[in-house]
């Protein structure tokens, strides 16, 4: 005479059971705890009662995982490579140079019972330099209208106009560290006569500095000529005026001299 046989009460970790038997060939039902799963997808799960006394499948839940959090452009600390079961969180922190679209560098989130993060974040986006687009050049065109940071744009003098070394293109970046524009040219200079003006605008401004230092050479060298002239008459003046004096020092000498009274003979008789 056989022994009737029993199953068991199954040993399913983080799981409920919908019912349950206990004879050869019965089922029992078992499903899982929120948050958990027998394998991906599958929370409910129907066990049979074996001849030898085990149930089949047997199997306990576990935490669901949620899929790998894809941030290529920052770095995820917390889960594994990205993952993480129910209820852990990560942390994503931007890189430099990015943010978030609201202006943030770090958010958190955490894996959800449906599989999905929540909050699920966005990605993080490069940041801008000043005015988010390339700051303008006095008769210049830039080729890019775009201003995020390592943009790099080549600025274009306008037809007929050049920079100051007579070049016509300068390259300017958005800085990643600093958000700044760094390169930016200031202006073209130029006119109708194009490039070539350039070097007859430079021979006019020497040609006009050179009249200048003529006209200063011509003035020093006549004022030293005046003065020449009048240390010549100068000195003219004193020996005239030396002559005169002697001339006066005469005459009142003259004037201040006896007359001498003539001598008279007198006859003896």
């Amino acid at each position: 005479m056989f022994a009737e046989v029993y199953c068991p009460v199954p040993a399913i970790l983080n799981a409920q059971p919908l019912n349950h038997t206990n004879e050869v060939s019965s089922t029992d039902v078992y499903t899982c705890y929120e948050g958990y799963e027998f394998q991906p997808g599958e929370t409910v799960r129907t066990m049979t009662c074996q001849t030898d006394g085990s149930w089949i499948p047997s199997d306990s839940c576990w935490k669901r995982k949620c899929p790998p959090y894809i941030q290529y452009r920052g770095n995820i600390t917390g889960g594994t490579e990205g993952e993480a079961k129910y209820k852990e969180r990560i942390e994503v922190t931007c890189y430099l140079g990015y943010q978030f679209p609201d202006g943030t560098e770090v958010k958190r989130t955490r894996c959800g019972a449906n599989y999905h993060w929540d909050p699920y974040l966005p990605l993080c986006e490069p940041k801008k330099c000043p005015g988010g687009t390339p700051p303008p050049v006095l008769n210049a065109t830039p080729n890019t209208t775009e201003g995020i940071i390592e943009t790099v744009v080549k600025y274009t003098c306008n037809a007929s106009y050049t920079f100051i070394d007579g070049s016509t293109e300068r390259i300017a970046y958005c800085d990643l560290e600093t958000q700044e524009w760094v390169g930016v040219p200031t202006e073209c200079l130029g006119d109708a006569l194009g490039p070539a003006n350039n070097i007859v605008g430079a021979g006019k401004i020497l040609s006009t500095v050179t009249a200048s230092l003529a006209l200063v050479v011509i003035v020093v060298f006549m004022w030293l000529i005046v003065c020449s002239d009048c240390n010549e008459d100068r000195k003219l003046l004193r020996v005239c005026q030396s002559e005169e004096k002697e001339e006066e020092v005469e005459s009142e000498d003259e004037s201040e001299a006896p007359e001498e009274e003539p001598i008279r003979l007198q006859m003896v008789a």
